[in-house]
């Protein structure tokens, strides 16, 4: 019988926290930890329906940057799971794309500003408009 679910590590024992679990019959994965998540191919992130962060000190964390990136224009939703100030965290990176893409709007207005504009739209990749809420405990 083959198996449903196909964990991996994402990266080596003394790498990154990340593991990766793939379900077979299913288009969908489950990441737990988004370190570096550089060894993931972008169709493999593309399958993501849950993604789990342990806490957001860099080694469990520093990767949302590529997972937003890939997952850009997507029609299907990838929902974030993580400790009590995650949303916060999150909302954070959020805000400095769309800061990001405002100052390259900027530098196109200003004479012979386009170039830059598409310059720094090239090296960030595109901004998205992303809407969050938090769940909080009932106590």
């Amino acid at each position: 019988m083959r198996p449903m679910l196909m964990p991996q590590l994402v990266n080596p024992a003394f790498g990154d926290p990340g593991l990766y679990v793939d379900f077979r019959n299913e288009k969908r994965a489950l990441l737990f930890d988004i370190g570096d998540i550089g060894s993931l191919a972008p169709r493999k992130l593309l399958r993501l329906s849950h993604v789990f962060v342990s806490h957001t000190h860099m080694d469990h964390f520093m990767g949302f940057d590529a997972l937003l990136r890939v997952s850009l224009g997507r029609d299907v939703a990838v929902r974030l799971f993580g400790p009590p100030g995650f949303v916060d965290q999150v909302a954070h990176k959020l805000a400095e794309r769309m800061y990001k893409e405002e100052q390259a709007k900027q530098q196109a207005q200003q004479p012979g500003g386009e170039k830059a504009a598409e310059a720094a739209k090239q090296e960030d990749g595109n901004v998205v408009d992303a809407e969050y809420t938090e769940v909080k405990d009932k106590k």
